[in-house]
């Protein structure tokens, strides 16, 4: 905020000043610091003098704090020159507080696309790997599908020769066992029969030899007849 160069406070906007022309002050003051009435202040505004009003100091050349005498509040009419040095000065300060602003617009600008650009290169990356996983996944997939194919066909072809699906190797082991048993068994039985078929064929020799011994002693004994020709019989 501008101060009084007399009094040292504050100058708001809602205050009656002036400011000096000269390019070399530019100072502020009230008008109630420098003598200068509300009335002398309206003419000035309405006539435009209030631009080219200029402080008693740049006027004698010596400071204001010092002076103990009345400021003459005569308006000076500025010289062509001054008005262009001011119209010069004003639009240096314009140019450079808008190449500053400019600048500070642009680096900020710039700032946010390189941010912009490292979160893009960010994404890239993240959606690369994510491609990558979806093709594992894809991978793993195929393979558990033709793992759960292959069970399938195992548990279908277990079913279709009776063994249940849930079938463990325990059950193999069982299973196995129960075969050799019952290999054991057959083979038992047929030795069995085997010995009992030979037993009967003995039992038979036997006693085919026992018949045949029997018949011997059965023999009718001979007789004498008319008839030379005998006729042996055999009772059985």
């Amino acid at each position: 905020m501008l101060k009084c160069d007399v009094c040292s406070q504050n100058v708001s906007r809602y205050d009656d000043s002036l400011m000096c022309s000269s390019i070399t002050c530019a100072k502020t003051y009230h008008i109630k610091c420098v003598k200068v009435d509300v009335e002398l202040l309206d003419h000035l505004k309405t006539s435009g003098d209030i631009r080219n009003w200029t402080c008693e100091t740049c006027k004698s050349g010596y400071n204001l704090s010092s002076q103990s005498t009345e400021i003459n509040t005569n308006v000076q009419l500025p010289t062509t020159n001054n008005v262009l040095d001011i119209s010069n000065v004003i639009t240096a300060k314009v140019k450079q507080a808008v190449n500053q602003i400019t600048e500070e617009v642009i680096n900020i600008l710039r700032n946010e696309i390189n941010k912009m650009y490292l979160n893009n290169n960010n994404l890239a990356d993240e959606i690369s790997n994510l491609k990558k996983e979806l093709s594992n996944l894809n991978t793993e997939n195929c393979n558990l599908k033709e793992q759960v194919q292959n069970l399938k066909e195992h548990v279908n072809y277990y079913s279709s020769d009776g063994r249940p699906s849930s079938q463990t190797s325990e059950v193999d082991v069982m299973e196995n066992t129960k075969q050799k048993q019952l290999g054991h068994k057959t083979r038992y039985i047929r030795k069995t029969d085997s010995e009992n078929n030979q037993n009967n064929n003995k039992q038979q020799e036997i006693s085919y030899a026992t018949v045949l011994k029997k018949s011997d002693k059965l023999f009718i004994p001979k007789q004498k007849t008319n008839n030379p020709t005998t006729i042996p019989m055999l009772l059985f």
